[in-house]
């Protein structure tokens, strides 16, 4: 049959497997290695069930008899069709391929032999590798950059068209995880900040990119992030770990983490992982921001000053090359008021900012800390009459400590959790 002589030709030779890479479900597959791996967790097989899965995947979902894998997989030796049966045996457990799990990668066919249930994709280790050549899906990752972009405005109109965005690109495309994985990040920036309820969505979102990458960590680090915004804290935290796993160099992948780790009230997390995030992308200064928070609120005022200072460094320059941004004059309010420049702090928060945006915000954390109490609750408040769900993040905000005994802000912390 097919692929027996380079089978036996790469079993002589010690070397299992010819092929390239390849997708198997969750599975990415190296068959030059001969190993298993989901992101998560990692197997390797040995030479006999690898040379199985190899003839299977090469029959592209029709039926491999067992006598064609005996006279494959063992040409010179005398065995029974229990040692076929072993090998299957093992690759199942290696799959996870239960039964009673839905339906098993590896089907039997009583009396003949052994069939895939799906179909074995090639591996693409770039977004893009299967879509240059489609305008669809070009078109869906330019409609996911133009995303990534609207998502951290900061104000619900501008995250809501973000997550259209996604969801058209997801549909235009619909084997392209970052579609599927920004849509999961910013469905659930849109439940954070009082949109429509589409928590589901975003989760189910999250479980297809990771279906469908599970080697990239963009798909983990959004997981994460739905898990998060679900309120599945221990979930979120192992997802997170994956995608670092994965690519401990992703921008991303450090400000959704930065971002979760700060509601769950981790702020030594927060912090090292709001500063990798501003390392990786040495312009960002809104992580930055957010480290300098964390660091404070762990005690070590030193490193929060530090960050702090390297912030408003950062927020300045940005400030001169765009100066209609609507962040960054309120982050520089928020910075100047930890570093006890009153002034500074005060004169950016005399600029205009929309309120109800996540850039309102940072100057009500401006007013807290130059004491203007009233002021701030007043904003907070407006914040829980426009539907925030952010409860947990402002209950953990370290800036926001002086109110915590205050009664409007229990009420307000209630309304925005209800």
């Amino acid at each position: 049959m097919t692929g027996v002589r380079e089978f036996e030709a790469a079993e002589s030779s010690g070397e299992i497997g010819c092929s390239r890479p390849f997708r198997l479900g969750r599975w990415r597959v190296d068959p030059q290695v001969r190993e298993l791996s989901d992101g998560e967790n990692h197997r390797r097989l040995s030479p006999r069930a690898m040379g199985i899965l190899s003839l299977l995947v090469e029959a592209d979902g029709g039926v491999v008899r067992r006598d064609d894998l005996l006279e494959a997989i063992w040409p010179d030796v005398v065995v029974g069709e229990e040692s076929v049966t072993t090998a299957v045996s093992e690759l199942r457990r290696a799959l996870g391929d239960k039964r009673g799990d839905g339906a098993r990668l590896i089907d039997t066919v009583q009396k003949t032999g052994y069939r895939l249930t799906v179909r074995a994709l090639p591996d693409t280790p770039e977004p893009l590798a299967t879509f240059t050549d489609d305008p669809a899906g070009f078109e869906a990752y330019l409609m996911v950059l133009d995303a990534r972009n609207l998502r951290w405005a900061g104000d619900l109109q501008a995250i809501e068209e973000a997550a259209r965005l996604c969801d058209e690109a997801r549909r235009l495309a619909p084997g392209f995880a970052p579609a599927h994985a920004h849509f999961a990040a910013t469905a659930s920036f849109v439940h954070f900040y009082g949109g429509e309820a589409i928590l589901p969505d975003a989760e189910a979102a999250a479980e297809t990119a990771v279906r469908l990458r599970p080697d990239l960590s963009l798909s983990h680090a959004t997981q994460g992030f739905a898990l998060y915004a679900a309120g599945r804290h221990m979930e979120a935290r192992r997802a997170f770990g994956r995608a670092i796993l994965c690519c401990p160099n992703d921008f991303d992948t450090h400000s959704f983490a930065r971002y979760a780790f700060f509601g769950m009230g981790d702020w030594r997390a927060a912090a090292s992982l709001a500063e990798r995030a501003s390392e990786i992308q040495p312009d960002d200064f809104v992580c930055l921001s957010m480290a300098a928070r964390a660091a404070e609120a762990t005690g070590d005022c030193r490193r929060a000053t530090a960050l702090a200072l390297r912030a408003a460094m950062r927020a300045q320059a940005h400030l001169k090359l765009q100066p209609d941004n609507p962040r960054t004059r309120p982050v520089l309010a928020c910075l100047h008021a930890m570093l006890g420049d009153v002034d500074k702090a005060e004169r950016y928060l005399d600029a205009p900012v929309e309120p109800g945006t996540a850039n309102s915000y940072f100057g009500t954390l401006a007013l807290v800390r130059l004491g203007a109490f009233k002021t701030a609750l007043d904003r907070l408040e407006d914040f829980a009459h426009r539907g925030w769900r952010h409860a947990n993040f402002l209950a953990n905000e370290p800036l926001l400590a002086p109110l915590r005994q205050d009664r409007r802000f229990g009420k307000l912390l209630k309304a925005m959790a209800a």
